[in-house]
Formats: C-alpha cells, sequence, structure tokens
C-alpha cells in the first residue's frame, strides 16, 4: 500500500477508528525508538527498612 492510499483510507475512517490507528502508531513508535530513548521503569518509593523472613 502506498502512502496516498494509506492517507485515503485513513480520511475515510470514523472518528472512533482513528483514535485507535493513532494509539496504535503511538505504541510502534514507542516500540520501535533506539532502546537508550525508551523510558526506564520508574522505582517504588517507601519503605527501604523491609526485612525478609528467615
Amino acid at each position: 500500500m502506498n502512502r496516498k492510499q494509506l492517507l485515503n483510507d485513513l480520511e475515510q475512517l470514523p472518528p472512533e477508528a482513528l483514535r485507535q490507528v493513532e494509539n496504535f502508531v503511538a505504541f510502534i513508535k514507542m516500540r520501535y525508538q533506539p532502546e537508550h530513548n525508551q523510558r526506564q521503569p520508574e522505582t517504588i518509593q517507601g519503605d527501604t527498612n523491609i526485612k525478609s523472613p528467615v
């Protein structure tokens, strides 16, 4: 599928379907980012004095 046809198809979609496409494109962009640009997991802040059961 060429870009012109893809853009034409996008213009024909109802608003809800277009939002789904937008979300999918955002997901794909995030997935294919270089690894050093990907968001790192957040650390959980809280009690650091947790004792493990013995």
